[in-house]
């Protein structure tokens, strides 16, 4: 009688081992998985901010057009919500400068 409660419960441990041991596969491709989907995502965002840092203008644009300026460019991860550029409209007689620039 005492054998059988003894085989009893082995078998049931034996049980919850197998169970344990499916779980754990079903959690490392999960997390193979997210591991995965993390990597392209971070990709793709670093693939964005080369992009805007190459639309940016470059901060000795700016100081050519404007030389009291400065640029506050401080992203909270890796891409910035911001654009801005500056760009040369032309000359003009009445402009100290002799040009004028437009900063968007």
């Amino acid at each position: 009688m005492q054998s059988q409660v003894i085989q009893q419960r082995n078998e049931e441990i034996l049980a919850q081992n197998e169970e344990i041991l499916q779980q754990q596969e079903q959690i490392a491709s999960q997390n193979k998985l997210l591991s995965d989907k993390n990597l392209l995502i971070t990709s793709s965002i670093n693939y964005a901010r080369n992009i805007q840092q190459a639309l940016l203008a470059k901060e000795e644009e700016l100081k050519k057009a404007l030389p009291d300026s400065f640029i506050f460019y401080l992203p909270r991860d890796i891409v910035s919500g911001d654009f801005y550029w500056v760009r040369e409209l032309g000359f003009k007689e009445r402009s100290p400068a002799g040009r004028t620039y437009w900063l968007q």
